[in-house]
């Protein structure tokens, strides 16, 4: 019965060990996605909010 105890406990700590994970990669992934953002704003500033695809000028 004491090996039942032990075996859940370690196994819920692994669960909680992932899940911490989880949740620092998806912290770090929305502060990437900011960081993109604005180095985009900075690169193309006349088409911050345009997602279409980029005119050359030559139709």
């Amino acid at each position: 019965m004491t090996m039942l105890f032990i075996s859940l406990g370690l196994g819920v700590a692994g669960l909680v060990a992932l899940a911490v994970a989880g949740a620092r990669v998806v912290g770090a992934a929305r502060t990437l996605r900011r960081e993109v953002d604005v180095a985009k704003a900075r690169l193309e500033p006349g088409r911050a909010g345009s997602t279409g695809p980029r005119s050359t000028g030559q139709d």
